[in-house]
């Protein structure tokens, strides 16, 4: 994986703030590469695994999800029950249909960092 400290410094610096991070740019310009470093970092910090959740839309695991209700279907399974911070990181969000209703409906109803590609 190619490393890339200056982009990653950047997103760290909004680390548990409560703006939506959106990582943008050209294909292959290592947009999912950030967002995989991101969660590395997230997890040497010492954030529990399960507190973590990564879903990459392009991903034989999630291209069925494909609605808003899909969408938060999934969430609601994977989302922890206590209240501690948890982190979510979205690559390839546009491919969900409604996706900016789920992803601000999680900003307001949990403690939560949310950053996203697409």
């Amino acid at each position: 994986m190619f490393q890339r400290p200056n982009y990653l410094k950047q997103l760290i610096q909004f680390k548990d703030s409560d703006f939506i991070k959106v990582i943008t740019g050209v294909r292959r310009s290592g947009k999912s590469v950030l967002l995989m470093l991101y969660k590395e970092y997230l997890l040497q910090e010492g954030v529990k695994e399960d507190h973590i959740i990564y879903m990459n839309f392009e991903s034989f695991d999630y291209q069925t999800i494909t609605t808003e209700e899909n969408f938060r279907q999934k969430l609601n399974a994977l989302l922890p029950e206590d209240s501690n911070k948890i982190y979510l990181l979205f690559d390839e969000i546009q491919l969900v249909e409604g996706w900016q209703r789920v992803i601000n409906g999680i900003r307001v109803s949990y403690n939560s960092d949310i950053s996203i590609t697409g």
